[in-house]
């Protein structure tokens, strides 16, 4: 024997010995420790299993495997000496004593070279896995950054918005107080006679620098020749220093519209709207301040405006409670005559500022292509806002009073919520969930300054007939998605105080045609549409969407491209609701999406020679209908944890019959079947749980007590009798998870109570060893006892020929198989 040899940078050690082989003596090299990182040639005989040999015979001598830099070590037990895995795991360390590697102090013990290659897969995976989590955590760092890199934009933004309004307020300050005291001037000048007026302009009395920049403003004077031109008459007259409404300019013109392409993503709370979203309030001060209007003559009858309206030309409007009624009082710009008439419509939206909730109520005349709103605030913690608005969601009727600029009556009209009468609904729960703590009065003023706007273009919620055919039916799907969250949703009935029932028709309109030409939409519409009753569940709205998008593929109106991603959407809804989908249909499907790849895609033949295949391509073919069976039984034989994870996602697709025969196929396996069967007590058809339970009740493996009590609890249909049937089958060997379970039924003790029934009926006397002084489990055992006639009755309607009931006649069927294949 030669003594251990390593080098200097290596931890691999290892001695050359020399072994009889009849009549040969082989000079042999053993490996006691092998460092994968120093010498990959031997790392890979390791997992080839041609390290430890002599000659073509394997030696039965244990080696440790490590590597530093993957932090990993094992230890290697031959195949032939697993029965003492442990005597060799120690025998190896003494041998390597005293200098044994500080990293085999956490070896694990594998089996062989499988063992290792299986060892060596786990970590692999283990290792993609948590590079795959540091890839998402480090995005996720990245997207909180730039989040509140963004929040600190706005609210920079937001300071910047309060300075240039606070500047705003000032500058009209100052312009009403140099008007005053010019038009005093000039009042005063006129009373005197044109002579002195004349002389006293020829003795250069010239303008104050005030009154000069005041004039300048007006009539935009950009220099002091033109300014010396000016004639000073034409001050007195305020009607000819501005000529047009401020308010057609496009200094001032509302953006009461605004293209969906401009609207920015929103992030985070739904209640944040996007600046390039809302419009700027309507503000005639400027105008007003300059504008001297004619005295106006109000009807007959006319209603003085509020003070609120009456002293402050910035307000649009103001809502009151009187007289018991809801009273808007409203004032129109400057020049505008006929507004609010038939085409007007009062819309409720909600606007949260940091937090702190407000209602904006905003009368909209939507005669012209540019609707025009005129809007008031309100506090939904307000008790007077609250009653306003409850009489408004309550369906009364509120009186428009409309008056001009100047707050002179001009008419009425009335309004109503109507259909918006749920969106007010909705935002009532909202706000009352709200939390922020900002100065009602600041919260009010910064919503009207950023208010949403009353007609976004580019939604989907618009009154439009029924798809005419699949392009349509998909185009109006396409428009739906991106509003089908719940942000969306809220951004839609709460902010832009789109109708509620515009949105849910759209909603049922579109999903309704999306069925009716097969069009695929995600599981959570599915789900919706299962809600309004356009089917009657999730896999019955996805079988007839198959079967309704083979006659709408073959028209005209879809392209290649789109038919075939519509088929891999109609398949990949079917594959996550476990659906077994007809040959005919997946055979249609894989044409046109090989069609659209550019590829000649034919079915697979029925008598395809599937032992030839590998593992790869028949787990492939365990996907198509035509030979998913067939498949499923071929890999079944194989064995391998892998080849059994597909024969366990293939089961959650098969129909009954399927079912019936792969699940007894299965139970032959034995325990390496069991976590397959287990697997397939959490699959969506009833019958497939069913089928597993069965399966499971047949091996009576203790380690599937516990998922099947668990089925026990949570199964939703009447399989849960089968359920309490198959854990009597393990008798005595179930009472201690039982009682467990007794002790914490979760509002499942008949359920309880039956299985315990049939495992006495299977064990005489079992019943007896429950402990009486625990008070849940006395309840427990009068419950089984009383249970014991019920357990009786079902176990004789399961045995009794031509027993009627789809759940009955399923469990005879499979006993009846599993009955052949122990014979």
């Amino acid at each position: 024997m030669v003594s251990p040899s390593a080098s200097e940078t290596s931890l691999t050690r290892k001695t050359r010995v020399r072994i009889p082989s009849g009549p040969r003596v082989l000079d042999v090299e053993l490996i006691h420790v092998l460092d994968a990182d120093a010498d990959p040639d031997l790392a890979a005989r390791a997992e080839e299993g041609t390290l430890q040999v002599g000659g073509d015979t394997p030696l039965a001598e244990a080696y440790l495997w490590v590597s530093e830099r993957r932090n990993a070590a094992y230890v290697v037990v031959p195949t032939l000496l697993c029965h003492r895995w442990a005597e060799e795991h120690g025998r190896l360390l003494q041998k390597l004593a005293p200098n044994v590697p500080m990293i085999a102090a956490r070896a694990e013990v594998v089996i062989g070279a499988a063992g290792l290659r299986e060892a060596l897969e786990r970590r692999r995976h283990r290792e993609e896995v948590l590079e795959e989590r540091r890839t998402a955590e480090g995005a996720l760092k990245k997207r909180e950054e730039e989040l509140d890199t963004r929040a600190k934009g706005l609210d920079v933004a937001q300071q910047q918005m309060d300075a240039i309004s606070r500047e705003l307020r000032q500058r009209e300050q100052d312009l009403d107080v140099r008007f005053e005291r010019l038009r005093e001037r000039e009042q005063a000048r006129l009373s005197r006679p044109a002579e002195v007026i004349s002389e006293e302009l020829s003795a250069d009395d010239e303008l104050s620098a005030d009154d000069a920049e005041l004039i300048e403003e007006v009539y935009d004077v950009e220099d002091d020749d033109e300014r010396s031109e000016v004639e000073p008459t034409r001050v007195v007259d305020a009607s000819m220093m501005i000529e047009s409404d401020d308010a057609d300019s496009p200094e001032f013109e509302e953006a009461s519209e605004v293209d969906l392409d401009a609207v920015e993503e929103i992030d985070g709370d739904a209640d944040v709207i996007a600046l390039d979203v809302v419009e700027p309030i309507d503000d005639d001060s400027l105008s007003s301040v300059l504008l001297e209007e004619p005295d106006e003559e109000e009807p007959e009858g006319a209603v003085p405006a509020p003070p609120g309206l009456a002293n402050d030309r910035a307000v649009q409007m103001v809502a009151r409670i009187e007289d018991g009624g809801v009273h808007l009082y409203v004032r129109l710009k400057e020049g505008q005559g006929e507004v609010f008439g038939e085409s007007t419509e009062l819309l409720v939206q909600y606007v949260a500022v940091d937090s702190r909730p407000v209602v904006l109520l905003s009368l909209t005349d939507f005669s012209s292509d540019r609707p025009f709103p005129r809007r008031t605030a309100l506090d939904p913690r307000d008790d007077e806002a609250i009653a306003l608005l409850e009489a408004l969601q309550d369906g009364a009727e509120a009186r428009v009073l409309i008056y001009s600029a100047r707050a002179k009556y001009r008419r009425e009209t009335r309004v109503a919520l109507g259909d918006r009468r749920a969106n007010l609904a909705a935002i009532m729960d909202r706000a009352r969930s709200e939390d922020g703590t900002l100065d009602a009065a600041v919260a009010l003023e910064r919503a009207l300054a950023a208010a949403p706007p009353v007609n976004l273009k580019g939604h989907p919620f618009v009154d439009k007939e029924g798809a005419r055919h699949a392009r349509e039916a998909l185009e109006a799907v396409e428009r739906l998605l991106p509003w089908s969250n719940e942000e969306k949703r809220d951004m839609a009935l709460l902010a832009l105080s789109i109708p509620h029932g515009q949105v849910e028709g759209t909603f049922h309109q579109v999903l309704s045609d999306a069925l009716r030409f097969g069009i695929a939409v995600p599981i959570e519409l599915v789900a919706r549409a299962v809600d309004e009753g356009i089917a009657n569940d999730a896999a019955a709205f996805v079988l007839e969407a198959i079967d309704n998008f083979r006659a709408a593929s073959s028209g005209p109106s879809l392209s290649v491209e789109a038919i075939a991603a519509n088929w891999e959407g109609l398949l990949g809804l079917a594959s996550e609701l476990e659906l077994a989908v007809a040959t005919s249909a997946h055979d249609q499907a894989q044409r046109a999406i090989g069609k659209a790849r550019g590829e000649s895609v034919r079915p697979p033949p029925a008598n395809v020679e599937l032992s030839s295949l590998g593992d790869e391509d028949l787990a492939a073919l365990a996907d198509h209908p035509r030979t998913r069976l067939k498949s499923a039984l071929e890999l079944l034989e194989r064995g391998g944890k892998e080849n059994l994870r597909t024969v366990a996602r293939v089961l959650r697709k098969m129909p009954r019959d399927e079912v019936l025969t792969l699940v007894p196929a299965m139970v032959g396996v034995g325990e390496g079947a069991a976590d397959a069967l287990i697997d397939g007590l959490g699959a969506k058809k009833s019958f497939v749980r069913h089928g597993c339970c069965l399966g499971l009740g047949e091996l009576r493996l203790r380690r599937s007590i516990g998922p099947l009590l668990q089925l026990l609890r949570n199964e939703t249909t009447d399989v849960w009798a089968e359920v309490a049937w198959s854990v009597g089958r393990f008798g005595s060997a179930a009472m201690r998870s039982l009682e467990r379970v007794a002790k914490n039924p979760r509002g499942a003790e008949e359920r309880v109570f039956r299985a315990l029934a049939h495992v006495e009926r299977a064990s005489p006397g079992t019943l007896d060893g429950l402990d009486g002084s625990d008070e849940r489990l006395k309840e427990a055992l009068e419950g089984a006892r009383e249970a014991l006639g019920a357990a009786e009755e079902y176990e004789g309607q399961r045995a009794r020929e031509g027993a009627t009931g789809p759940i009955v006649a399923f469990a005879r069927a499979l006993d009846h198989r599993l009955t052949e294949a122990r014979a």
